[in-house]
């Protein structure tokens, strides 16, 4: 690389001089329609034919936050942002606007050697440009041959490196700027939190942070609600059939399908609350919802754990503080709308909820889960584009103001005939999760069927018994013999359990 001529100090000199007052900071439009002579001037230089972008870059707003943030208090610390290919000329009017704006030096150089030509300057310009901040646009400059180090030298100086693409030794120590497009084929997306601040954060974290906050700064699509979803949805009922004890879950999720699909709005539904004995299909009701509306699934089991931090996430000021599940979740999801379903809300709040009643009536309110705040991340997420399935075995634990919230369906324990009819689906479900539909029988008997409809309470309890019917099957023939045999085998009823016998004798003594 050629040592740079004399003329590039003097240039230097040039585009630092910045003597004029720059305009109100505040409630800029873009273009601004007051553009200084001087500027003119400059852009006329740089710009070809002198033209000036009409709408601002993806970037510019990002941009915007980074160079308006000062604290007094924080040591100064070089910047490097990142702009992906787009026209130059673009670029340069932008990030001259915005220095212009915010009282920065802005310098266009072509090299990284051209940075470090400041022992040219004289030393009272160099002061000045300290005191104001430089704002550094590299043309040409190659990663290759230069290190991180090397261009974070000089802590008064923000670089800007507009290139395609960065090395991905480089990605991890750079700040993006760039919004990378959304697939063509999925027009609405939304932009689920305050780009500038969150990328403000994930500069001053650990790897391992940033790359589980990173996915954030994309915009999400969302997933619309069309034809095609209404009619999933409409064959999924047709094949439970019209006495499903599941139907009005079903007409209503249908329903809702079908009223925004008419819209054009985005895949959804108002929140549900599931209540019911334990065992009967709540749990995967949810589920199977989310499978045939085609919507991610994340499931919050308050039974097991109602630690509220542990979905709002830990304090940055603690050690080995993480964003909570809920935001984990949103970044890691594909999409806008995601399904979420909150298992056994009643056990939680039965007793002492540690604020999580507070944290569901937050969640349930689109107005109020458009910010919703993890006690980690900066900004606040956009949660109001989510579905909320709750379950709870006694509703009589909820408060009025969250079942206000809800639309309350009870799920109650299938009839006789309705057992019957699941039994069957059941049994050829269970068989191909076993892998083992090839050596049973591909139906039950009527009679077999019947006792393992009475011998169950709940619908959890039918599967429980279907699982053991076919265990016992081939608990006696070797495998040999098995294998030999196909679509021979037929569950085998267990005997019944004596539940009322005497009870077995204490310590060692008959």
């Amino acid at each position: 690389m050629n040592k740079p001529t004399k003329d590039v100090s003097q240039r230097l000199l040039g585009l630092l001089s910045m003597d004029a007052e720059p305009p109100e900071m505040l409630d800029l439009e873009f273009p601004p329609d007051d553009y200084h002579d001087e500027m003119v001037e400059f852009m006329d230089a740089w710009l070809p034919d002198g033209q000036f972008i009409q709408t601002p870059p993806a970037w510019y707003a990002s941009l915007q936050g980074f160079l308006s943030q000062s604290n007094p208090n924080l040591p100064m610390k070089t910047r490097i942002f990142h702009l992906a290919a787009e026209p130059e000329s673009e670029q340069l009017c932008a990030c001259r606007w915005l220095s212009y704006q915010y009282y920065k030096y802005f310098i266009v150089i072509d090299s990284f050697l051209d940075l470090h030509e400041w022992s040219d300057i004289a030393p009272d310009d160099v002061a000045r440009a300290r005191r104001g901040r430089t704002l550094a646009f590299i043309r040409h400059l190659d990663l290759s041959e230069v290190t991180y180090q090397d261009l974070v030298a000089d802590p008064y100086i923000d670089i800007i490196i507009p290139r395609p693409k960065l090395p991905a030794n480089w990605q991890g120590q750079v700040l993006q700027l760039q919004h990378y497009p959304l697939p063509t084929n999925i027009p609405h997306s939304v932009q689920l939190t305050d780009v500038t601040q969150l990328q403000l954060q994930i500069a001053s974290l650990a790897a391992p942070q940033q790359d589980m906050l990173r996915p954030l700064i994309e915009p999400k699509p969302l997933i619309p609600a069309t034809e095609a979803v209404y009619l999933r949805v409409q064959q999924w009922s047709t094949q439970l059939g019209e006495g499903s004890h599941l139907r009005h879950v079903l007409d209503t999720v249908q329903e809702q399908t079908k009223l925004r699909a008419l819209g054009g709005k985005a895949l959804g539904f108002r929140p549900l609350l599931l209540t019911g004995e334990p065992g009967n299909a709540k749990s995967w009701l949810a589920s199977q919802i989310a499978a045939v509306l085609g919507l991610p699934k994340y499931k919050i089991d308050f039974a097991g754990n109602g630690d509220r931090m542990l979905l709002v996430g830990s304090s940055r000021n603690w050690h080995n503080a993480a964003p909570g599940r809920i935001a984990q979740f949103l970044a890691e999801s594909p999409v806008a709308n995601p399904l979420i379903v909150i298992e056994e809300v009643d056990k939680a709040l039965a007793g002492q909820d540690h604020g999580l009643q507070d944290l569901l009536l937050m969640l349930l309110e689109p107005e109020n889960s458009k910010e919703f705040q993890d006690n980690f991340i900066l900004p606040s997420l956009d949660l109001s584009h989510a579905s909320f399935i709750l379950t709870a075995n006694d509703p009589s634990c909820l408060s009025l103001p969250l079942l206000s919230r809800l639309q309350q369906i009870e799920i109650r324990r299938p009839n006789q005939a309705m057992m019957l009819q699941l039994l069957q689906e059941m049994y050829q479900r269970i068989l191909k999760e076993m892998g083992v539909q090839a050596y049973f029988t591909p139906e039950l008997p009527v009679e077999l069927a019947m006792q393992l409809v009475s011998r169950s309470t709940s619908i959890r309890a039918l599967r429980f018994n279907v699982q053991t019917a076919i265990e016992a099957a081939v608990k006696e023939p070797e495998l040999s013999e098995l294998l030999a045999h196909q679509h021979s085998l037929m569950p085998k009823l267990p005997p019944l359990k004596n539940t009322h016998g005497p009870k077995p004798p204490l310590g060692f003594l008959p």
